[in-house]
């Protein structure tokens, strides 16, 4: 599954989710999954940079 598909897999699932911080919840299931499959990523102040041959992406949250 491609990273970009995942993330939106996750929002759509944050999405269905009450009382539970979203943005924090984001974050943590974006790390589990980068370290599971042992994709590099760098963090920077809630911003996950994922390098990849096609380019940086940002993986930061945005509601939606």
């Amino acid at each position: 599954m491609d990273i970009l598909e995942y993330e939106e897999y996750i929002l759509k699932n944050l999405s269905l989710i009450n009382g539970v911080d979203k943005e924090k919840m984001y974050y943590r299931l974006i790390r589990e999954y980068l370290d599971r499959l042992k994709i590099e990523y760098e963090e920077n102040s809630k911003k996950i940079l994922v390098l990849s041959n096609r380019g940086v992406y940002n993986l930061d949250y945005k509601e939606r």
